[in-house]
């Protein structure tokens, strides 16, 4: 089962997706508080094996996408 969870930090403006499948996933543009990744992995009871982070244009492009 494949998953795509955002996760949303609004105070900073910054938006990240964990993604994955059964037991391990990867982090999109993670957020500076991995206290938040590291929750929505132990809800998915996954471990997250990468991160990714996007440069500042791609985000605003992506953003758009996702609102």
């Amino acid at each position: 089962m494949n998953f795509v969870d955002r996760i949303d930090v609004p105070v900073l403006g910054n938006r990240g997706c964990l993604t994955g499948g059964q037991h391990r996933a990867v982090v999109i543009d993670p957020p500076r508080d991995v206290d938040r990744v590291i929750g929505a992995a132990a809800r998915r009871g996954v471990r997250v094996t990468f991160a990714w982070a996007l440069p500042t244009v791609t985000l605003f492009m992506l953003a758009d996408t996702l609102a």
